[in-house]
């Protein structure tokens, strides 16, 4: 692991469905234990994750999937590996903005369907326009899409709106690291 006063680094090799994918686990110098599995978007990141983990003291594995396949498969590997990681397994969040908080809403989906595993809440920035919202799932963080979220609400699910801006890391850290702590 890289040092760094802010976080630490480490770089992790997972299976995906087309080969390895490469993953950066990011630790926070003082953190609640949680563990946020953001899944980025090739188009460029809003928020950059390790700001946003050590802004909300969160554990953050940062992966790149292709598929939603794949990123079901990185949330099941790190539910399964969160205490080898020193995350509190009860304490899973995953995230993801544009195609990735596409992914994030089927990881939930599919979590809610197989009872496994237990999501502490989902994390969707920007996601696109044709993300299936879905009842029953984690309680949703939504930056940039008030219709999504009040999709979500109408579903039933429990809905925090962040706006964006250039604080965006700073606010929605705040608002994580509420939502980790419980």
């Amino acid at each position: 692991m890289a040092n760094n006063p802010a976080h630490h680094t480490a770089q992790l090799a997972l299976r995906g469905s087309a080969g390895r994918l490469w993953s950066d686990l990011h630790r926070p110098a003082e953190g609640s234990g949680a563990l946020l599995v953001y899944l980025s978007d090739p188009a460029g990141p809003l928020v950059e994750p390790a700001a946003l983990g050590t802004h909300a003291g969160l554990m953050v594995l940062v992966s790149r999937p292709t598929t939603p396949h794949d990123a079901i498969d990185v949330v099941e590997w790190a539910a399964e590996h969160a205490a080898e990681l020193d995350a509190d397994p009860d304490r899973l969040l995953v995230g993801g903005e544009h195609r990735g908080a596409a992914f994030t809403a089927a990881v939930a989906r599919q979590a809610r369907d197989d009872g496994w595993p237990d999501l502490l809440r989902q994390v969707l920035v920007a996601p696109p326009p044709a993300t299936e919202a879905c009842g029953g799932t984690a309680p949703a963080t939504v930056v940039g899409d008030p219709g999504y979220a009040q999709r979500l609400r109408q579903a039933g699910v429990a809905v925090e709106e962040v706006a964006g801006g250039t604080d965006l890391p700073v606010r929605l850290g705040a608002a994580l690291r509420l939502h980790a702590a419980r």
